[in-house]
This record gives C-alpha cells, sequence and structure tokens, in this order.
C-alpha cells in the first residue's frame, strides 16, 4: 500500500471517528412554519386564508465539529387590501429536554432568531415567544412534534410584501448500532408551509457542508467509498459542498432529507 493512500485512508477513518461523536439520540430537527391560531390555550396549525408565501430560501449549514444551523428567507403577502396581523409558529421536530429554567432557556439554546427586513420603520429582530402545542394537530406535518414551538407575531400593511428572516442551530441526528454500522441525518420539514395560501412562486432548499464534511463527501462516487450519502426527495442537484434543490409554483408535500450510513473501521 502507497504512503499516499494509507494517509488518505487515516484522515478518512479519523473524521468518520470525529463525526460518530457528535450523533445524538434526540435533536431538534429544521422545519418551516405556518400561520398558527388557539385551541384550548394550544397552539394548531392553521390554513391561511390571507396570506401567500410567495418565495422560501433555506440554507442549512452542516458542519463537523460545529452545530449545524437553518438561515430561512421567507417572503410572505398579504392577499386583501386591508392590513393583516398574524401568528405565525416553526416547527422544530423532536423535542427539548427541559430543565428547571423551562422552555424559554431553551429556546435560547436553539438560537432561533427572526428578523424582518425591508423598511428601516418596521425592519428588526421580532420578539419570539414560546408556546405549548397540541401535538396531535401536528403530527400530520412532522412525524415528532415538541411540545413547544417558536411564535411570534406579524403584521401587514394592505397587500404589503413582508420579508422575513429566520435562522436557528440544532444537532445532528442518528445512531451507532452494536455491528458499529452508523446512519446520521438533517431533515427539513417542509410540509408546514402548504398550509399558506395559494402556492409558492419560488422555493430553493440548499443543504451546504463545510470543508470537514465536504472531504469526506468526496470519497462517496468511490465504490470502495468509506460511507454512502443520500438525499431526497429526487430532483436536487449535487454540487461539491452539498445538494439543492429548486422549485417552482410549488405545492410542499414531501420532507428534505440528506443522510450518510456508514461501517466503522475496527
Amino acid at each position: 500500500m502507497s504512503l499516499s493512500s494509507m494517509s488518505v485512508r487515516s484522515c478518512a477513518r479519523t473524521a468518520i471517528a470525529g463525526l460518530s461523536l457528535l450523533l445524538v439520540s434526540s435533536a431538534v430537527a429544521f422545519a418551516n412554519g405556518p400561520e398558527v391560531g388557539y385551541d384550548a390555550g394550544s397552539v394548531v396549525p392553521i390554513h391561511s386564508r390571507n396570506i401567500q408565501l410567495v418565495s422560501e430560501d433555506v440554507t442549512i449549514t452542516i458542519g463537523g465539529d460545529v452545530p449545524a444551523r437553518a438561515v430561512c428567507q421567507y417572503m410572505l403577502k398579504n392577499l386583501t387590501p386591508q392590513p393583516q396581523t398574524i401568528q405565525m409558529g416553526f416547527l422544530l421536530g423532536t423535542q427539548f429536554s427541559y430543565d428547571a429554567q423551562g422552555y424559554a432557556n431553551h429556546y435560547r439554546a436553539a438560537g432561533v432568531r427572526v428578523e424582518r427586513r425591508g423598511d428601516t420603520l418596521t425592519a428588526g429582530d421580532i420578539p419570539v415567544r414560546m408556546e405549548e402545542i397540541d401535538s396531535i394537530r401536528w403530527k400530520d406535518l412532522v412525524p415528532s412534534p415538541s411540545d413547544s414551538l417558536p411564535v411570534w407575531e406579524v403584521k401587514f400593511g394592505p397587500s404589503e410584501v413582508v420579508n422575513l428572516t429566520i435562522s436557528y442551530a440544532t444537532s445532528w441526528s442518528g445512531w451507532c448500532n452494536e455491528e458499529r454500522h452508523c446512519r446520521f441525518g438533517i431533515t427539513y420539514y417542509a410540509r408546514p408551509a402548504s398550509l399558506w395560501a395559494g402556492s409558492v412562486e419560488n422555493a430553493r432548499i440548499t443543504f451546504r457542508f463545510d470543508r470537514f464534511v465536504t472531504m469526506l463527501m468526496a470519497c462517496n462516487p468511490d465504490p470502495a467509498s468509506c460511507f454512502q450519502v443520500s438525499a431526497a426527495p429526487v430532483g436536487f442537484t449535487r454540487f461539491p459542498g452539498g445538494f439543492v434543490w429548486e422549485m417552482r409554483d410549488w405545492e410542499p408535500a414531501e420532507d428534505f432529507n440528506v443522510s450518510a450510513e456508514w461501517t466503522e473501521p475496527k
């Protein structure tokens, strides 16, 4: 075996071992958000009649040694000639672990931030609060809804377009079995966007990897590669640093996932 091939294999093994340390049994998943209402004091998803999600541009950056992070650019439009005020929620997948400081502590830990862009009179951070949800009413949109989710208020002038940036951090989710076969992945739950009025005119979902993970992915096309990477749904474009989906007149019916599987070297 050549010195160069030994070095490549050693590097890959070291990187995989480091990645396996990042796996957790319960993590916060990425998701988008619909308009929400209240039933018996709990937050429930509602079909929006007046507000359209015109465009959605999501970039999920996945690092090998830092938490993953999503930045979601939303363009929302008031379809009516009257002012509108709505409550918007954002799904965060499986539930947090709670401590004595309550929900707010874990909201801050997730790094959720909502910023309104555009007119300087209305631009700036929007206050976010955690609200308990009726988990049964959310199960059609996300497999394992948490006990609570971030909620904020959005005000619209007549026929106004509002641009929001929603960002937050999360962790990998995955497992390794007794045979040292491992699987990890990150999912972006897109189906909640189907509740906005009309279709999404333009959408782009990007999973982008940092240099550490890109190095690992580079060996995947080789039949003797160290691990297998997959992405869903079909229709993505793979580039050296990740995957991207682009849609027009989109009715969100599927979620987006990137995952990898490998067997740890002995």
